[in-house]
């Protein structure tokens, strides 16, 4: 059976401070750079994609990145979050700013391997323990040596990188559709709640139904009565911007006139379509 060994970051590559310029530097397209902020927000094991850029004149003020380099958040707001990282595997040049620590992995530690190795609940519980500081948290490269790390053989390394990447890019995929259906139900959330559903469970026409309450009332009491809340609304909120005396009083009057004038012609032609 291969061996493998408990060993500590420290001894399976090297550690180096992020060195970087100011928000000045920040364009919309440039130089990628990894700010130590997005460790927790943008990039989770891997940088896929890089969300921020700098001036190309600004680049040399910056820490280069090599692929294979596991960038840290070297501050944070809390303890159980400091240190989180993520490894760069592009082949384009970027760089990392400030407040970040880069790893470099040393030949038979896979890179991936170690990225995850290095963001594990008990990775986590380790750093925290580390991390100094109160309303702004801190830890530096020494700290850092001393994360223990379960390390195989390097085949095993990246078997298990494998593994992880396809349970992380399924995550990722599932989280998408998620993110889609919660559009859909606010869609729909939206139509219910301003159009109402008729005797056979379907959407009310938009065209005749700003919300449940006037479908019922149309429905109840015809489009005459109706016609007379919605003219009554808009009277009422004529009136009010009339002595209105703020602008607070202003958009409650605008509010009033909306709930009547936007179903007012609809209530007519309904009121029409029921007697000719």
């Amino acid at each position: 059976m291969p061996e493998t060994l408990t060993s500590r970051l420290g001894d399976l590559g090297t550690f180096s401070r992020g060195q970087g310029g100011t928000k000045k530097d920040a364009r919309l397209e440039g130089v990628p750079c990894v700010r130590y902020g997005e460790l927790y927000t943008a990039h989770h094991i891997r940088i896929r994609r890089f969300v921020s850029f700098i001036d190309p004149a600004a680049a040399s003020r910056y820490t280069r990145l090599a692929p294979g380099d596991i960038v840290f958040a070297a501050s944070g707001e809390t303890h159980a979050e400091i240190g989180q990282g993520a490894v760069f595997v592009g082949d384009e040049p970027a760089v990392a700013g400030g407040d970040t620590i880069i790893f470099t992995p040393r030949p038979g530690a896979d890179p991936v391997f170690l990225s995850y190795a290095a963001n594990t609940t008990d990775a986590a519980r380790f750093k925290a323990r580390l991390g100094q500081g109160s309303s702004v948290i801190h830890i530096g490269a020494k700290h850092l040596q001393g994360l223990p790390v379960w390390i195989p053989p390097l085949p095993e390394q990246r078997r298990i990188a494998e593994i992880l990447d396809t349970v992380d890019e399924a995550i990722r995929k599932t989280e998408e559709i998620i993110a889609k259906l919660e559009q859909v139900k606010q869609g729909l959330l939206h139509d219910l709640l301003t159009r109402g559903i008729d005797d056979n469970g379907e959407l009310r026409d938009p065209d005749l139904f700003l919300a449940p309450l006037y479908g019922w009332a149309l429905d109840r009491f015809g489009a005459y009565p109706v016609i007379c809340v919605t003219a009554g609304c808009c009277a009422f909120g004529c009136i009010v911007r009339g002595l209105a005396t703020s602008v607070m009083h202003v958009y409650i009057g605008s509010a009033i006139i909306g709930l009547g004038a936007s179903n007012l012609w609809v209530s007519v032609l309904s009121h029409i379509s029921q007697h000719t």
